[in-house]
Parts: structure tokens; sequence; C-alpha cells
């Protein structure tokens, strides 16, 4: 009985170490998408380690490869790049960048800081125009607002957006009353510091905007990953398209193990409205976002973005 004791005792111990170390926080779990970045904490240039080009296709895949010019390249596309795992020179300095852009301390390794950040649930949509900035930044030490815009700055051309839920498919247990609740509050958001105003509309009326939820390849060219990864993405205007991931568990009250619907609409909304991810890590546009986490408050980086890009002081 002693030795059952202390085996008991000693394996509560080790659960609870193992359930309070970031490491295996919340979304970092075995079926995360982004789990296999785990593996490869500490490996860094000269290295080969199973599992690296994963993450060169995710930083590939979140804009964080640049040619000389500062655009997107393939290298991580190319056949003897993305299909080994040599910690190579590009992989150093795509890493670079991203630590750069997180504010991480640069050391071009896939470090514990690194590595954590990756891991957390995030947006779909590419940081590559954050990037991008960043970079220039870094380059001539100038100082720039925490916000983006999408190329060519694409907005809406009128002020009264109509949007509507084609595809009443919202995932088990999640009521559609509840999903067109969040939405709405999150079109508050923007609405309460634009002139532009926000309606929705059903059935076969026409709307500038859909909302709706998917599973995995769903035909747009970005297909979802299953639970964790990448939570929602959405397009900018004036297309008008925001995807939540249909396999992720959502709420309007999240558990540590839910997602946050309003909080996920807040950020996609100001996708469709023309802004792309901000590297404030207080902004709603900051591109990652934990479960059981809600944010839902517009920031100095979000408002001023919205309202530089649609013209008002």
């Amino acid at each position: 009985m002693t030795l059952f004791r202390v085996f008991a005792a000693t394996f509560l111990l080790v659960s609870l170490v193992v359930l309070n170390s970031p490491t295996f926080a919340v979304g970092h779990t075995s079926n995360n998408p982004f789990g296999f970045i785990h593996r490869l904490e500490g490996s860094r240039r000269g290295q080969s380690i199973e599992g690296l080009r994963d993450a060169k296709h995710y930083l590939q895949k979140f804009g964080y490869y640049l040619n000389d010019d500062h655009k997107d390249t393939n290298v991580a596309t190319t056949t003897t790049h993305q299909n080994d795992d040599e910690f190579d020179e590009f992989l150093e300095a795509a890493i670079k960048r991203y630590q750069l852009t997180h504010r991480i301390p640069v050391s071009g390794a896939l470090d514990r800081a690194t590595t954590a950040q990756m891991m957390i649930p995030r947006c779909g949509v590419s940081d590559h125009g954050l990037v991008v900035m960043t970079v220039l930044l870094a380059e001539d030490q100038n100082k720039s607002e925490d916000y983006r815009f999408f190329k060519g700055k694409p907005k809406w051309n009128k002020n009264h957006l109509r949007y509507k839920f084609p595809k009443s498919n919202p995932p088990a247990g999640l009521k559609e009353a509840t999903i067109k609740a969040a939405v709405a509050r999150a079109f508050r958001s923007w609405e309460n510091v634009t002139e532009l105003t926000f309606e929705n509309v059903g059935g076969r009326a026409k709307a500038d905007m859909q909302i709706s939820f998917y599973s995995r390849d769903h035909g747009d060219g970005f297909p979802f990953d299953g639970p964790n990864g990448t939570t929602a993405h959405a397009f900018q205007p004036r297309y008008g398209r925001l995807h939540y991931d249909a396999d992720e568990k959502w709420s309007d009250d999240p558990s540590p193990m839910e997602m946050d619907l309003e909080s996920i609409g807040v950020h996609e909304i100001g996708h469709t409205l023309g802004l792309l991810h901000s590297d404030d890590e207080a902004a709603i546009m900051y591109p990652y976002l934990n479960y059981g986490q809600i944010k839902r408050k517009l920031q100095s980086a979000d408002v001023k973005g919205i309202r530089k890009l649609y013209g008002l002081p």
C-alpha cells in the first residue's frame, strides 16, 4: 500500500509538471498540425533533423521567405530545399525574420521562445506584408505604425455593407443563433470606429460578405488543417469571404479548450475590410490567438489603421 501511494504521488507530481509546462499548453497537443515544431526545439544551422522540411513549409506558407527585393520567394518550394531536412542558410534567414517580426531575440535557431510562439493557433492569412515592413524598418531604423494594408490598399467603395451566412452548417453543438450574435458583435466593433455600417441579410439577398464554416480543403486554395493549427481565414476587399475552421471547438464563452467566436470574428473582419496583420501583440490584427483567450476590443493600431485606410481622422 505504501509503495502504491508513493507511485501515485509521483505520477500526480509528474502530471502537474507536464500540464503546467508552457511547452504542453493548450494547443500544443499531439494532434496539433503545428506539433512537429516542438520536436525541432533546439535545432540550428548545420544540423540535419527529421521534420525540418515541415518547418520550412510553415515559414513559407506564412510569408517568411523573401528574396533580395523583399518579395515572396519560392526558395522553400524548390526541390532541394523543400524536400530535405537540412538546417541551411535559407531556413536560418527565415527564422530570423520570424523572430524579428514577433519581437523574439534574433538567434536564427529554433529556440524555446520561437517554437512556443510558432505552435500557438493562428489565422491562416499570410504575414508577408507584415514581414516585409518589419525587415525594411529594421534596415533603416525608422519607426512606423503597427498596422499594414493589402498590396494596393484595396477597400470597399461604399459605407453600407451587407453580409450573410450562405451555409447553415455550424459545428455540432453550436447554435446558429450563437454564431450570428457573436459575428454581429464583431461587426459592431468596426462599425463603432468607422463610418461603415453592416447589415445581416438572409435568403437569396445579395451580400458583400459571406461567412461560413468549412473543414479541410474547401475549394478556395487555402485548406484548413483540422483541430488546432489555423483557425480561420478571410479575403481582402472586395472579395468578402470569411471562413471559420469547422473542426475547431467554438464558443461565445470559451473554456480553455475552445476558441472564441467573437475574437476570431473581429480579426477576420479586419481582413475583409482591408487590414493585414500587425506586429503589436495587443492588437486585434495580431495573427495568433490561443484557446480560451478572449480578445475582442480594438486597440490603437487597429483603430488607426482602419481609419487611415478609409480616410478618417
